[in-house]
């Protein structure tokens, strides 16, 4: 019989303390609360298992692969490298298997040959064992620490937390020659400048890293323009657009739908592309400690949005109505803003959920001399256009009534492209062929503005108007991908969509069948996303713990089934059952002798059946008929998960023994054995 072993490597409840510290820091507080009382129960539970060196290999697997699970789920679904903070911080939860197994085991340490794909194959000498012995109290408890440091809080908690858990293990360990006094001092003094040097090197992190991106900015800039829109003006074929759900908007009061979502400004039109020339992003500082964002002047009555969207390698640009003032509930650490008025995210997580407040007049700088350029390429088409309308007399507002009905009345929506041989594709569009896609309305009704006298501006970003089933949040496509213009009227600009109003629909059209499904694709990998980054942890956190448990249910099954309990008996209870395996079972001297005398087992036959039909016989009956209780005895020895008693053992070998006995003196007598 084994029994637990009285030493303890860690003291009482610094596993369970490190488990919650972790899960408080990651956000994993009810799944940290489970894991912990299951090992903290290790102290006053008795029974233990006996866990062999295969049953730890096979744990070990499926550790690893749990741990390639989870990265590669996130590889999916965040291409960012923020999955590799995210990763390290489920490392406790993934372990937890292998460390729950050595607490409950009935040695204290583990082989670690038997968690070592490398080292399993190494032959076992007679002296190998201890070497390779190992306890993961210590490392796992290490490894909760190191994987709460990955979390994104910034506060000073889990230092104090981190002071409080390394004191409990270092005087686990406290050699008796120093005084407590003593160590406490050095321990003292140890926090202190731990924590002195923690500050100084993240604050020097933050000036490297900020004016090392400066200075990387600034001459990849001279590289490459970063700041370009290739448009599809020109292209022949058809235009094709994903389906793909590129982000979601949930609308709060005031707001009307469809709605348009700024992405980027323009304001230098050149062989159909549009450029943001001198037009530098400018880092914006939050106001501490909501983080919020400002972005102008407040105006009233003001609307707001929920934005979620993921960020490619942490980085992207943010979708935000024309008038948006104010941003909020962003874990950010750079947030920049164009000349123009456009939004770059830098060092993000993979999912930002943000809520964006705006008014109705569009923000964006005075207008300067570029937006009322007009290329040479395009005057005489422009200018024959503006003629017809008449569009440089009159009130503003009454012009761009005008170029709407002009759109609207004379031009249809198509993503089939063509282009004419002679005049530039913008001219073929406006005097020929007059049908396009938003990119061509877009760039008509900014140069036409211009040659009116009416500054404007060439904007991209997404028109938000699909709601999803449930009907809370719009979803955007990639396919929603828009163009319009902004124009500044009477010193205020304003945005102008002049694509015609049945865009949508035609867009709408061309969904595929499919496309319910990969919508519900979309939104479980979104709702894993959200609880991913802790946007909705309220939500999920609580079901997390119910996870693991069939897990632990099936393992604990398995165990049963294979016969590797051993529950431990207290010293003051009664004997206990010999517990052992039954590959030593006297039976199988009487299975030897029933084959020799030609009544062969076939393998993997159960005994049960195989005597069943030896005694078909008549011979055969009274060859077996006292086997019957002997059988019984024997499958209990060698099954039951309580053993036999010192008392029935002794029986079965009598019994075996007295079976043998009256079969050799029939083989001598030319009789059966009789029971």
């Amino acid at each position: 019989m084994k029994t637990a072993s009285p030493h303890r490597t860690t003291p009482p409840l610094l596993l369970g303390a490190s488990l919650l510290f972790w899960g408080i820091q990651v956000g994993l507080l009810p799944l940290a609360c489970v894991m912990a009382i299951l090992l903290e129960l290790s102290h006053p539970v008795r029974f233990r298992w006996a866990f062999s060196k295969k049953d730890f290999n096979r744990i070990s697997d499926l550790c690893a692969l749990l741990f390639v699970g989870i990265f590669a789920w996130l590889l999916m679904v965040h291409r960012s490298v923020f999955i590799i903070f995210t990763t390290m911080m489920w490392l406790p939860a993934v372990l937890f298997p292998l460390v729950f197994c050595q607490t409950y085991n009935t040695e204290p340490q583990i082989d670690i040959r038997s968690i070592s794909l490398f080292l399993r194959k190494q032959k076992e000498g007679p002296q190998s064992g201890t070497p390779f012995a190992v306890n993961l109290n210590f490392p796992y408890f290490a490894l909760c620490i190191l994987s709460a440091s990955f979390a994104f809080n910034k506060n000073s908690g889990f230092y104090i937390g981190f002071m409080a858990l390394s004191a409990g293990a270092l005087l686990a360990v406290r050699p008796a020659r120093f005084s407590p006094i003593s160590w406490a001092i050095l321990f003292i003094l140890a926090c202190y400048g731990g924590y002195a040097g923690h500050v100084g090197l993240n604050r020097l992190q933050l000036y490297l890293e900020a004016r090392g991106l400066e200075w990387f900015y600034d001459m990849e800039r001279e590289d490459a323009d970063p700041y370009r829109n290739i448009t599809a003006l020109g292209y022949i074929g058809h235009l094709k657009r994903s389906d793909r759900i590129f982000f979601r908007v949930r609308p709060r009061t005031g707001v009307q739908v469809p709605l348009l979502l700024r992405e980027a400004v323009y304001d230098q039109y050149s062989s159909s592309n549009w450029y943001a020339i001198h037009s530098d992003f400018e880092r914006i500082a939050p106001e501490a400690p909501e983080m919020v964002w400002p972005l102008g002047k407040a105006s009233a009555p003001a609307a707001g949005i929920e934005v979620a969207a993921h960020l490619r390698s942490g980085q992207g640009m943010l979708k935000l109505p024309g008038g948006t003032f104010q941003v909020s509930g962003l874990p950010l650490l750079n947030l920049s803003r164009s000349r123009l008025g456009a939004i770059r995210v830098k060092e993000g997580p993979g999912l930002i959920r943000y809520t964006a407040r705006f008014g109705h007049e569009v923000l964006s700088p005075p207008p300067s001399e570029n937006d009322l350029l007009v290329p040479k390429a395009e005057r005489a088409a422009i200018d024959q256009i503006v003629s017809e309308l008449k569009l440089e007399t009159g009130p503003p507002e009454k012009r761009l009534e005008t170029l709407a009905n002009f759109f609207e009345q004379n031009f249809t929506y198509s993503l089939d492209l063509n282009s004419g041989n002679t005049l530039t594709p913008l001219a073929h569009f406006l005097l020929k062929y007059r049908s396009g896609h938003c990119e061509y309305f877009a760039t008509a009704t900014v140069l036409l503005l211009r040659a009116a006298g009416i500054p404007a501006r060439y904007v991209t970003g997404f028109s938000a108007h699909e709601f999803s089933l449930s009907g809370s949040w719009i979803v955007v496509r990639e396919r929603h991908a828009h163009a319009w213009a902004m124009a500044c009227v009477n010193g205020v600009w304003q945005d102008v969509d002049n694509t015609v109003s049945t865009w949508r629909e035609t867009e709408d059209e061309a969904a595929p069948s499919w496309q319910l499904l990969s919508d519900l694709w979309s939104w479980l990998a979104f709702r894993f996303s959200q609880w991913q980054w802790r946007q909705d942890a309220g939500d999920f956190s609580g079901y997390v713990p119910w996870l693991l448990i069939p897990l632990l249910a099936i393992v604990v099954r398995k165990l049963w089934r294979t016969k590797r309990i051993k529950p431990v008996r207290r010293a003051e209870s009664s004997p206990a059952p010999v517990r052992r395996y039954g590959s030593d079972s006297e039976f199988y001297q009487v299975v030897e002798k029933l084959n020799r005398m030609g009544h062969v087992r076939n393998p993997g036959e159960p005994l049960s059946d195989w005597i069943s039909g030896i005694g078909r016989s008549a011979e055969g009956r009274r060859l077996t008929a006292s086997l019957r209780p002997i059988l019984m005895l024997h499958y209990r020895y060698r099954f039951d998960p309580e053993g036999v008693t010192p008392r029935e053992r002794r029986v079965l070998q009598e019994k075996v023994r007295a079976w043998l006995i009256r079969s050799e003196k029939r083989d001598e007598a030319g009789d059966a054995p009789q029971s």
